[in-house]
């Protein structure tokens, strides 16, 4: 267990990796996305983040047999992810966001 008591990081604030090389993170603020739920006209918003532990974007080459099989050029954009769940607020109007 982490420095006081954290089950997540370790003595010096760090996050603890597990056997899985997975890690619970507090990642640092980005930028927000403000979209809509096409079906039933909600908003979404979408919050991009980063952390050291999160590899960045990425151009990188597709090999030549997956690119010919799926009519892709032969560079794509690697995207590296880390998940959170998704949580419902309400907006400033209090409506479901």
């Amino acid at each position: 267990m982490g420095g006081g008591g954290d089950p997540y990081n370790d003595a010096d604030g760090n996050p603890i990796i597990d056997e899985e090389g997975g890690a619970v993170i507090q990642p640092a603020a980005g930028f927000v996305v403000k979209t809509k739920d096409v079906i039933t006209g909600g908003k979404v918003f979408i919050n991009f983040t980063s952390h050291d532990l999160v590899e960045g974007f990425e151009e990188k080459p597709i090999p030549k047999a997956e690119a010919d099989a799926n009519g892709a050029s032969e560079t794509g954009l690697r995207i590296p992810l880390s998940l959170g769940n998704v949580r419902e607020e309400n907006d400033k109007k209090g409506d479901p966001v």
